[in-house]
């Protein structure tokens, strides 16, 4: 349960109300509210080309002292890039975390998303470093507006490896209105979950 409510946390973290679909919009406004907010322990930098955020640094802080000044010492923590489909919206985030003993960013997954009327879909592909690629997707998460009601729903499905297909394995009913702006009126009887 902990793992469908962090990643249901994080779908509804990243949309903006209005927005119709993750678009760069979104992530820049998670982002910039990162930013904003005093934070003790981590600070944030981005790449922005052309006004398209594709690179967000988190660092973490931390204090070191000379003498009698402190000073703040920003160490890299992890590393997102996102890129974006011929539409605008987010197609996928690929996250790095970075290795002290290397001294560099170690790839550790990526995150495509796809849209469909009333849907966003998330999957989760795992990076193996043995064969220097990502893993078929071994998560998914289905953010779905129910159809006739003032709700949607949360769906996580797993994939062992080696297998063709997912199963459920939980789900949670959470108020549309947290849902991309995607309103019942878009949903013309489309069931994801039992497409499954």
């Amino acid at each position: 349960m902990k793992k469908l409510f962090f990643a249901a946390a994080m779908m509804l973290f990243t949309t903006a109300a209005s927005a119709q679909t993750i678009t760069n919009e979104s992530v820049m406004k998670t982002y910039l509210d990162a930013v904003q907010t005093e934070n003790a322990d981590y600070a944030y930098n981005a790449d922005i080309e052309n006004g398209i955020l594709t690179t967000q640094y988190i660092f973490c802080k931390s204090q070191s002292h000379r003498g009698k000044k402190a000073y703040t010492m920003l160490t890299p923590h992890v590393k997102h890039c996102y890129s974006y489909d011929a539409e605008g919206r987010l197609a996928n985030r690929t996250t790095y975390f970075w290795n002290t003993t290397a001294g560099d960013w170690q790839t550790s997954y990526r995150l495509d998303y796809s849209y469909q009327p009333g849907l966003s879909i998330v999957e989760c592909s795992k990076w193996n470093a043995a064969a220097n690629r990502f893993s078929s997707p071994s998560d998914r998460m289905v953010y779905e507006v129910t159809p006739g009601t003032d709700s949607g729903l949360v769906s996580s499905y797993h994939r062992k490896v080696g297998r063709s297909s997912f199963q459920l394995t939980e789900t949670l009913a959470i108020p549309s209105q947290y849902f991309y702006g995607q309103t019942l009126d878009m949903v013309k009887g489309n069931d994801f979950v039992s497409q499954q």
